[in-house]
């Protein structure tokens, strides 16, 4: 273990769900290194403390691969964004101090939250096709300037 993993390392954790890998669908290598090093660093809870640039250099990988794997586990609903710094695992892949906590924290989850639905892989998949066509509708900013520059024309 690194320095700096060490001192992130989670403190007491002894109840886990061992059967996490059957709710990760197919992603790309980055998302699973984020998800592998989070699963091992999180507090008790599923409470994650990094920055992205704090992973991308434990981790070797560039910044925006891991901006691009967090984004790719929040389209699979493995990962929450709290603040700056601070993500969620989601509970049914979180580790807690004993079952009972897990149990409730499982209960509590809105349906819409869980990972043991049988269309998990395609709702992951339908997320990531609805981002890749959004992003593909933005303007370019060539054309952004080009528009700019047309009403800028149509004022004078």
């Amino acid at each position: 273990m690194t320095v700096a993993a060490a001192e992130h390392a989670p403190g007491h954790i002894t109840w886990g769900s061992f059967n996490v890998f059957q709710y990760i669908p197919r992603m790309p290598g980055a998302a699973l290194q984020v998800l592998y090093h989070l699963l091992g660093t999180q507090e008790p809870g599923g409470r994650c403390v990094w920055t992205q640039t704090a992973l991308s250099d434990e981790l070797g990988l560039e910044r925006t691969q891991v901006s691009r794997g967090i984004q790719h586990l929040q389209f699979a609903n493995l990962l929450s964004p709290v603040q700056r710094g601070i993500y969620q695992l989601n509970p049914m892949l979180s580790a807690y101090e004993n079952p009972r906590d897990q149990l409730a924290a499982v209960k509590a989850m809105p349906r819409e939250q869980r990972l043991d639905v049988p269309d998990f892989e395609e709702r992951y998949q339908r997320r990531v096709a609805e981002h890749d066509a959004r992003k593909g509708q933005r303007p370019r900013r060539a054309k952004i300037t080009q528009l700019s520059e047309r009403r800028l024309k149509a004022v004078d």
